[in-house]
């Protein structure tokens, strides 16, 4: 059984404007997970509105604002900020719209063993967790995990508490969160009414790949 690991990171923040609410999105998203890449990118399709998208290493934000358009997707209303998609679903496509710095601060890891994938990834002291099955099948209701709380704001900086910190690491390198110490939970949408749908995730020689159609 063929075996893989390979550490990485990302993560940013992110509206094509909330006057109705989108049905259909379509993702397709790839990341180098073993360096940075200028081939990285972003491209989803909202009701028929296509955005391509990619890290602009001149401004160091995406090329066309994914990071803001994205929340269209992300929230139920503008003003409701209720999800409609897992959280850890956000964070993973804002991955090839940042610098490979942002990456491995986040110590974005990815396991491969056949076809199933794990993708892993502490963000603002929050320990997110996806899991494809055996097919490398991604579901929105069932595939995205995650554990709050796993580090806290020291002085700006997050700092891993210290039951979950492996013997003898760094608090302030998210690498040494001991995964077997947390508690993970299912990272479903808070709004009532929310995606649903397969992707299908790919590891191919380091790149990273991500692709479907979710429907509200």
């Amino acid at each position: 059984m063929k075996k893989k690991f390979l550490p990485v990171l990302v993560i940013v923040i992110a509206f094509f404007g909330f006057s109705a609410k989108a049905n259909n999105v379509t993702i397709d998203m790839k990341f180098n997970v073993l360096g940075q890449d200028k081939n990285n990118s972003f491209n989803w399709i909202l009701d028929g509105k296509v955005v391509k998208d990619g890290y602009d290493a001149t401004t160091g934000a995406s090329k066309s604002n994914t990071t803001y358009l994205f929340d269209s997707v992300r929230y139920e209303s503008k003003t409701s900020k209720k999800t409609t998609i897992p959280t850890g679903l956000r964070c993973l496509v804002l991955f090839p719209l940042s610098d490979y710095e942002t990456a491995e601060m986040d110590a974005f890891t990815v396991f491969q063993i056949n076809k199933e994938i794990i993708i892993r990834f502490v963000h603002r002291g929050v320990a997110y967790e996806i899991k494809t099955d055996k097919n490398g099948k991604i579901r929105l209701d069932n595939s995205f995990y995650y554990a709050p709380k796993v580090a806290e704001n020291i002085g700006g900086i997050f700092l891993i508490k210290e039951e979950y910190l492996i013997p003898g690491g760094n608090p302030a390198n998210m690498a040494d969160l001991d995964w077997e110490k947390i508690t993970l939970i299912n990272d479903v949408p808070s709004a009532t009414k929310f995606y649903s749908g397969t992707l299908t995730a790919s590891l191919k020689k380091g790149i990273l790949s991500v692709k479907g159609r979710i429907s509200m």
